[in-house]
Parts: structure tokens; C-alpha cells; sequence
């Protein structure tokens, strides 16, 4: 007989200090732990009232008799200490402390967990004042959108823009002035190169993956000649050039992007050539306009150096023929180092292999 009158005081003790809750957010989530990364049991909607276990609430005998209290600023001073009053909540979602939930059940009457910021417990006395009703600045579960909805939704399109800036080595095409003496030695050092760019996304792609722009790129480059009559030559030049590119993504992932570009050039090359022999020194400056279509694939390593990506590139630079014209049209002094009928530099149709490393920055 005691024991059941002892299980019977603990039920009916648990059962007084059990409180209902209002569901505050648009949809609440009932836990199968104290932690928003367990099991998801089941859903709640605003306005629902659920059963909140009593270990929540506070049985102390030290708390007010809200009855005998008028003044809610009476109330307020008692409850300071116990009662949780919320602001307005914008932290993380995420939570793993056992005390920022309440105990529950769900529709099978199993234990379950909410998130104490997300209920208001109906105390049905003066302390509902203490609480807000609404405390989100923004409800993290309203997935609602206001009307009017955004223009073409839900295909709706982000506007994006990048820029890179890359450096990159190649070798440089074999073709130099027609030099009339006997050539022993020939050595072309390796042609040095920056690219700077600005891209937008298409208007025609909703997906975000074809960008337009136009880009900027110079290269720089030597070649040294030795002759059989002790003379020596060195050529020195430099491209600078311009024009639209086109990309496309064709792999976007969480690290890494690939993409495929194109790109038509305007190019302006100058090449200085400087002779001498054992008793003569003469430089001539040859300049002209050309084109060189380039395809390439580029290798983005995402967020590496904080919002700017790594980025790797591997182009080809395809030379349409042109020449490069004497522009000081200086008369030929010695025969042996100039070709009175051929005084021109010949580009011919080439392609030429390029890798660059550098940054961009999406925004």
C-alpha cells in the first residue's frame, strides 16, 4: 500500500508541474535526443500546443506567489534568475546542450527534444509577460517566400563576375630575321607571359557557366644567333595584346572547378634585333599587327587563399601568319648583317604550348 501511494504522489507531482508550450516557428522539429543533429521524430506547426515534461520547470518552494504579485515589474525582479526570456534569436541552428531543450513527447507518446527558443510556455498567470511571443529576427525554418515571387522564378539568375590575373612559360615559335651569313648557333630562351582578365556570366545561361569578357596579355621573349664570320645577333621582343574571351564550366564542385575557354587576341609585336661583329654594331626595330586564336582548360582550386581561388591553365596560342616590318627604315650599312630584299620578320602559321599559374577571385 505505501509503495503505490508513493508512485502514485511522484505521478500526480510530475503531472501538476507539466506544462503545455506554443510553437513559435513555422515549423518546429521534435528530436529523438537533446542535439539538432539526432534523429528527426516528427514536425510541428506554428500555433501548436505541446506537452512539456515537468523537469523543465522550477519546483521551488522559495518562488513568488504570482497571485499576491501585481506588479509586473514585481514579477519580473522575482523571476530574473529562472525564468529564461528571450531576445531576438540569430544564432546557429545547431545546438548539442541538453539545456537549451525541453523534454516532450511525440504522436506514439516516445520521449522527444525541442528547442527551448522555439516554444512559449503557457503559464496561465502573470508571467506570460515576461516572454516574447515572436523573439526571431528571422524565423530559420520559414522556407515561405513573400510575394511578389523574384522574376523567373525559380530559375532565378546570379549575377557573377571574375577576375584572374596568371603568369605562365612556354617556348616561343623558331622564326627569326632571314640573316644573310652562315648561322652556327641558335638558342631561344623560354617565353615568359602574364595574363589579366574580367569575365560576367551570359545573359543566356541560367546555370552560371558560360562567362564573356575581355582580357589583357603580354609576353616577353629572346633568341641569340651566333654566324660563322664572328658576327652575333640577339633578338629581343615583346607582344602585347587584347580581346574577348569566352568560358565555360564544365565542372563545378565544393574544391574544384574546371573550365574550358576561348579567346581571339589582337597582338602588337616589336622585336628588337642588335648585330655586331669585331668591328660593328647595329640595332633595327621590327614591329607589326597579328592574331592568335587560343583554346585552353583551367584547373580553379576553390577558396584557397580565403576568397581567391589557385588557379592552374594549359593553352594553346595558335600564330596566324603576318610580318614584322623594319619601322626605323634605316639604310644598309654593312651586307653582312642586314638582307637588302628581305628586311622584314616572317611569323608563320604555328601553334605553341603554354602553362600558367595565378589567382582569380569570383564576386
Amino acid at each position: 500500500m505505501i509503495l503505490i501511494y508513493s508512485l502514485t504522489f511522484l505521478f500526480v507531482s510530475k503531472v501538476c508541474l507539466a506544462m503545455n508550450g506554443t510553437v513559435l516557428p513555422h515549423q518546429l522539429t521534435l528530436f529523438s535526443e537533446p542535439n539538432t543533429k539526432s534523429k528527426i521524430l516528427q514536425y510541428k506547426k506554428k500555433g501548436d500546443v505541446i506537452y512539456i515534461h515537468g523537469k523543465d520547470i522550477s519546483e521551488s518552494p522559495h518562488e513568488p506567489e504570482f497571485e499576491t504579485l501585481d506588479d509586473i515589474d514585481q514579477i519580473d525582479s522575482a523571476y530574473s534568475s529562472i525564468i529564461r526570456v528571450e531576445g531576438e534569436v540569430e544564432d546557429t541552428p545547431h545546438s548539442d546542450n541538453e539545456e537549451d531543450f525541453y523534454k516532450t513527447l511525440d504522436r506514439s507518446g516516445a520521449d522527444a527534444y525541442v528547442l527551448k527558443r522555439h516554444i512559449k510556455l503557457i503559464y496561465k498567470d502573470k508571467r506570460e509577460g515576461l516572454e516574447k511571443i515572436s523573439p526571431f529576427a528571422t524565423d530559420e525554418t520559414d522556407y515561405r517566400l513573400e510575394e511578389p515571387l523574384p522574376k523567373g522564378y525559380p530559375f532565378v539568375k546570379r549575377k557573377l563576375a571574375t577576375g584572374f590575373f596568371e603568369f605562365g612559360i612556354g617556348p616561343q615559335i623558331k622564326s627569326s630575321y632571314p640573316y644573310p651569313a652562315v648561322q652556327t648557333k641558335e638558342r631561344y630562351r623560354i617565353r615568359r607571359g602574364v595574363h589579366i582578365g574580367y569575365m560576367r556570366n551570359a545573359n543566356f545561361d541560367i546555370q552560371s557557366r558560360f562567362f564573356v569578357g575581355a582580357f589583357f596579355q603580354a609576353h616577353f621573349e629572346n633568341a641569340e644567333f651566333e654566324f660563322s664570320n664572328s658576327q652575333n645577333s640577339l633578338e629581343i621582343g615583346s607582344i602585347f595584346g587584347a580581346g574577348p574571351i569566352l568560358s565555360y564550366d564544365a565542372y563545378k564542385g565544393e574544391k574544384l572547378d574546371i573550365s574550358f575557354y576561348a579567346a581571339i587576341p589582337i597582338n602588337y609585336e616589336k622585336r628588337i634585333i642588335q648585330q655586331e661583329d669585331l668591328e660593328n654594331f647595329e640595332e633595327r626595330i621590327f614591329s607589326g599587327f597579328g592574331i592568335t586564336p587560343t583554346i585552353g582548360s583551367n584547373l580553379k582550386f576553390l577558396n584557397v587563399l580565403g576568397s581567391w581561388h589557385l588557379t592552374a591553365s594549359f593553352e594553346l596560342l595558335t600564330y596566324l601568319p603576318y610580318y614584322l616590318r623594319n619601322s626605323n627604315n634605316f639604310e644598309v650599312d654593312n651586307g653582312n648583317f642586314w638582307d637588302e630584299e628581305q628586311d622584314y620578320i616572317y611569323r608563320p602559321f604555328r601553334g605553341v604550348m603554354s602553362a600558367y599559374i595565378g589567382v582569380s577571385s569570383t564576386f
